[in-house]
């Protein structure tokens, strides 16, 4: 397969550092656009992680499924406690 490398060969210097402007500008954007879905998702993720557990430890809820969920979303770090007093609220019990 022989291909042919020398693209830039018969471009001008203008015109070879308009090549470059524009490949560079192309590739700012992409790399921006990449950065900002991972920004969102990050924050998605930790937004929903904060409410989830802001809502399990501030309400006691009989069912056992938040227990888990909660259990299964618990810090991997030693030290740090499995759900924080995240609410000033006292809890409510349920009947």
């Amino acid at each position: 397969m022989s291909a042919d490398l020398n693209l830039g060969e018969n471009l001008s210097r203008s015109e070879m550092l308009t090549a470059l402007t524009h490949y560079y500008r192309a590739d700012v954007s992409r790399s921006l656009a990449w950065r900002e879905r991972l920004d969102r998702t990050t924050n998605w993720a930790v937004g929903a992680t904060a409410a989830f557990l802001g809502f399990v430890c501030c309400i006691r809820i009989s069912s056992t499924a938040f227990s888990t969920a909660a259990s299964l979303w618990r810090p991997v770090r030693p030290g740090l406690k499995t759900c924080l007093p995240i609410c000033d609220t006292p809890s409510i019990k349920s009947p």
